[in-house]
Formats: structure tokens, C-alpha cells, sequence
């Protein structure tokens, strides 16, 4: 069977070659494993995992306050970390009060996608 990629232009799918994909994927690779280390510190890694199972078991926002408690982390802490992933809304997305309600790829807010998982759990996806 030939492996077909194809790609999404507004309402167009065009194929392309499908090593394209696979050095896309090395060169994301790349970044995630050089550059994100200088930008992002282990504190930014552990809060967003943090936020992507709280997010899942709460099935509500959660505060700055929740996470600095559950991690042991000092608030100011917290909202550094809050602000830094979640300046360009690509970890994290906050509401109005400040509480994480979308942390990729889960999110607390009625969305058209749901994930479900191995256990049979759905939830919200972005």
C-alpha cells in the first residue's frame, strides 16, 4: 500500500511527499529537544502536566492558587510560569480571572472534539 500524506489549504487537501513529513518531524524534534530546554525550565514542564491531569479530573478551571498549593510552589512561582506558556496561547489559555482552562491538548470549555482515552474517559479537546 503507497502512503499518500496529504495537506489542508483552506478547503483544498494537496498531497505532498511524505518524507517531507518525516523532516518536519525531525526538525521539530530538534527544537523541542534543544531549544525549548534554554526557554523553558523543568517548573514550566511540571505545571503544565500538572494542568493537563488537574484539567482532566477536575473537569473546571483551575486556579493559580490550586496549582501553587497542589505543587508546593510559591504562588509568584506560579504566575510567572502561568504567564510565560501562556503568553502566545500555546500551552495554556486562561480565562477572564486568571484560571487555566485549556491546557493542550485538554480543555475544561464545550469544544466540537473530544479525546477519549485507553480507559474509555472523554474529554474536551481544543
Amino acid at each position: 500500500m503507497k502512503t499518500k500524506t496529504l495537506f489542508g489549504v483552506g478547503g483544498l487537501m494537496i498531497p505532498i511527499p511524505f518524507w517531507l513529513c518525516v523532516f518536519n518531524g525531525v526538525v521539530e524534534g530538534l527544537i523541542m529537544k534543544f531549544v525549548f530546554p534554554l526557554i523553558y525550565s523543568r517548573g514550566h514542564y511540571k505545571v503544565r502536566d500538572f494542568l493537563i491531569l488537574e484539567l482532566t479530573r477536575l473537569r473546571q478551571p483551575v486556579s493559580p492558587e490550586h496549582i501553587s498549593q497542589k505543587l508546593s510552589m510559591p504562588i509568584d512561582r506560579v504566575n510567572k510560569i502561568l504567564a510565560k506558556i501562556g503568553k502566545m496561547q500555546m500551552w495554556i489559555v486562561r480565562n477572564q480571572a486568571g484560571h487555566v482552562t485549556w491546557a493542550y491538548p485538554v480543555t475544561v470549555e464545550e469544544t466540537k472534539f473530544k479525546v477519549t482515552y485507553a480507559t474509555g474517559e472523554q474529554v474536551w479537546a481544543p
